[in-house]
């Protein structure tokens, strides 16, 4: 009996063993995971827009087999890549991309998914240029330049090739270039031309902006001509990234001298002041209005003593009218310890304002109404006249005790007759 037992049990084993080896060799003989493969078409390119152009400037590469996602395109600059949001368009015969800020002269080359093309071109990337002033060398002022007269375009890394060259006076053509240098257009006024700005494009495509001229000086708002970026939406190019601006909360406007009294606003996570603006009104994102303010923040915050803010001008001979549009406006102890008032002064400073109660010497002054409600946008104006050619500085001096603001919409010039 116990042999028959043993005898079972290795049978059984026996018959485990064989379904053992069936099952490892079906095993053996399916398929593994299936996997496709792709291979991506070659692309070709077939031209390059242009073989040099100015830093953030849109180059065209045309061609074929470039898909569509951006992701899978690598373009260097001499080794310096295009980033994802650099890259405008892409089709599969098309990409449009801007040139890298920190692109460098040299070759192109680029690669698709897992296709490395290699060098495309050979590009030339221009410094920027920048224009640092606009003068006319008429016998009026250098702010006025009849047609015919000569005006000198000061700046940086012009280009110096007269067919890439042309100049406008706010929009009509100036074809009467004299002369090119890297640092110096001179120009004749074109005839018809009205006040503007004096602009150059370079390469057709390229425009950068000068400060303004005027054919003649006729009585009425000669803003355009003497004061910049004095009206809603106010610039604000210059902030730093340290200054943290959001297009809603403070800023410091472009073209206005501001002194650190008066740019006193630290905005949340920043770790550098500004003041002379703020986006934070509603309706006001990058928008902005021209403001000073003392109170909810920190000890700096919390106090203005003499700040300023103001720009500068030289002004012909004539009896002018500068006017603002306060659109709120609200003094702690106003005119006891806290008052802003509105100058024109000779000269390229402000003045302090040794007593609240009393404004400084100038050519002519103001103190900024208090207590004006948001949005009733009251209007107030000096008046001055000059018996020559003077720099004037026009703006503000103020001194804040906490809780105490301002906003402005505008400051205008107009020229009496």
């Amino acid at each position: 009996m116990k042999k028959n037992k043993v005898l079972h049990n290795r049978e059984l084993s026996l018959i485990s063993f064989v379904i053992f080896v069936v099952f490892l060799l079906s095993s053996c003989n399916e398929e593994g995971p299936q996997y496709r493969e792709f291979t991506y078409p070659v692309p070709t390119v077939t031209a390059i827009s242009t073989d040099n152009s100015f830093p953030g400037e849109v180059i065209t590469i045309t061609g074929s087999n470039f898909g569509d996602a951006a992701g899978a395109i690598k373009l260097y600059f001499s080794g310096k890549v295009a980033s994802v949001a650099n890259f405008v368009s892409v089709t599969d015969n098309e990409i449009k991309v801007k040139v890298p800020t920190d692109a460098a002269s040299g070759d192109i080359s680029m690669s698709v998914w897992t296709n490395d093309i290699g060098v495309i071109g050979t590009f030339t990337i221009y410094k920027q240029p920048i224009i640092t002033s606009v003068v006319s060398k008429g016998s009026v002022s250098t702010i006025i330049a009849q047609p015919g007269e000569e005006v000198w375009i000061s700046g940086e890394n012009f280009l110096t090739d007269p067919a890439k060259v042309a100049v406008d006076f706010n929009g009509t053509s100036a074809p009467d270039v004299i002369s090119i240098t890297s640092t110096l257009i001179k120009v004749k006024a074109p005839s018809g031309y009205t006040a503007g700005n004096v602009n150059v494009t370079f390469k057709g495509s390229y425009t950068v902006n000068g400060n303004s001229l005027a054919p003649a000086l006729n009585p009425g708002d000669v803003s355009t001509i003497f004061l910049r970026n004095y009206m809603q939406p106010f610039t604000t190019n210059n902030m730093l990234p340290e200054q943290k601006f959001t297009g809603t909360n403070w800023a410091t406007p472009d073209y206005w001298t501001i002194n650190s009294a008066a740019q006193n606003q630290n905005n949340s996570g920043a770790t550098v002041r500004c003041g002379g603006a703020n986006y934070g009104k509603p309706n006001m994102a990058n928008k902005g209005e021209l403001s000073l303010q003392a109170g909810w923040g920190d000890a700096i915050a919390n106090v203005v003593t003499n700040g300023k803010m103001y720009q500068t001008a030289v002004l012909p001979a004539g009896s002018y009218k500068l006017e603002i549009e306060v659109m709120e406006s609200g003094f702690t102890n106003y005119l006891t310890s806290s008052a802003v008032y509105l100058l024109a002064v000779s000269g390229d400073s402000f003045p302090d304002l040794t007593s609240t109660s009393t404004a400084p010497a100038a050519l002519g002054s103001t103190v900024i109404n208090n207590s004006i409600t948001y949005g009733n946008k009251v209007t107030q104006s000096i008046t001055f006249t000059l018996a020559s050619s003077t720099q004037v500085s026009m703006g503000f001096v103020a001194t804040l005790k906490a809780n105490s603001y301002l906003r402005m919409n505008y400051m205008k010039l107009y020229l009496l007759p």
